[in-house]
């Protein structure tokens, strides 16, 4: 098996975040779909939960749109 290392690093920022998610665990969750996170601004796990900035590798430089709803199968969901 061949394994790829991603090459292109994105910025995402998610509102409207569950709050029953908003840790170090459930925010990586959430994102897998994009691909992997990299880092979590360390405000968002502290003491800013206006949004969910987070740091994603990706294997591919396609554009992530500017508004997607993502929904794992828990039922986890939030909107980019």
């Amino acid at each position: 098996m061949v394994e790829i290392d991603p090459e292109w690093l994105v910025a995402v920022s998610a509102t409207h975040f569950p709050a029953k998610h908003w840790n170090a665990v459930g925010i990586p969750a959430a994102f897998r779909q994009l691909g992997t996170v990299v880092e979590i601004d360390s405000d968002c796990l502290e003491d800013d939960y206006s949004s969910v900035r987070v740091i994603i590798e990706r294997n591919r430089p396609d554009r992530i749109s500017d508004v997607l709803c993502v929904a794992n199968v828990g039922g986890l969901g939030v909107t980019f």
